[in-house]
């Protein structure tokens, strides 16, 4: 059997804003977009974009939570592999590595 990793779930609840097949080769991706509160490392409103799904369970304008499942992972567009493409985009800048904001491996 293959070894298929856990569903994507948000870092943040929030509202959907982006679904469908995105400039990435045809990659399915879903964007959503939330008011991360102003002690986080990144305050205002921040997009996170998960991308290479197999299947989306949101809708354009859905509200998520937090830990939420909202895809499987696969790899549409252009990949080798099922992985999960993940983004954090803060407010007026491109997107920035999010392994600062994981926590730290136990």
């Amino acid at each position: 059997a293959a070894f298929l990793p856990p569903p994507p779930t948000p870092a943040s609840g929030g509202r959907t804003v982006v679904l469908g097949a995105g400039k990435a080769g045809g990659a399915m991706v879903a964007a959503l977009e939330a008011a991360w509160p102003a002690e986080a490392p990144l305050s205002g409103l921040v997009v996170t974009r998960y991308g290479h799904n197999a299947q989306l369970f949101v809708h354009a304008g859905d509200t998520v939570r937090r830990g939420a499942v909202i895809s499987t992972v696969g790899m549409t567009g252009q990949t080798t592999g099922p992985h999960l493409h993940f983004e954090i985009l803060p407010p007026g800048r491109g997107a920035v590595n999010p392994l600062q904001f994981l926590p730290a491996k136990a």
